[in-house]
């Protein structure tokens, strides 16, 4: 008898088959991790930003004054850092840091606002988390928007005037 050793072309399909759904199951496991873990890095991020502000607000009796919203996307950032500087020494950037307009789905950012007449006590610090599961999220907590009169964030589900995106994250 003439036999002849090693794999069928079925067999070896079905191994390449398994092989490519593992890869696949191992491939989306890993990009929410990423997700997750950027997600602990702005919180993260945002209770020393936070804390930074704090301070700056202890010694000046208000927050760093900005007109308009300044993103980490822009040179303005760098003069937030700059009023922050003695109470941290690098103000941090979302992970991502992709698009201003950390409203918008897809645009990773950190924003902060501070305006002075209608509520000089607060301010606001916005990012979007990817984690739509998330706890955090503004669809889940209801984020209010400090420089313009208190108004939920996400509209849609916390009946707000504005519906910007479900994912937000908010420290005020």
């Amino acid at each position: 008898m003439n036999y002849k050793r090693g794999f069928t072309l079925i067999e070896l399909m079905v191994v390449v088959g398994i092989a490519g759904l593992i890869f696949a199951v191992v491939l989306t496991s890993a990009n929410t991790a990423r997700k997750r873990a950027r997600d602990a890095e702005r919180i993260s991020n945002f209770a020393e930003i936070k804390k930074a502000l704090e301070l700056y607000y202890s010694d000046y009796q208000e927050y760093p004054p900005v007109s308009g919203w300044v993103y980490s996307t822009d040179a303005s950032w760098d003069e937030l850092g700059d009023a922050l500087k003695p109470y941290l020494r690098v103000l941090p950037e979302d992970p991502r840091n992709n698009a201003s307009d950390p409203w918008i789905e897809g645009n990773y950012s950190y924003a902060y606002g501070y305006y002075t007449v209608t509520n000089p006590q607060k301010y606001d610090l916005v990012t979007q988390l990817e984690d739509p599961s998330n706890d955090n999220i503004c669809a889940k907590k209801c984020y209010s928007y400090h420089t313009d009169g208190e108004n939920p964030w996400c509209g849609a589900q916390c009946g707000g005037p504005f519906n910007y995106s479900p994912n937000l994250y908010a420290d005020h």
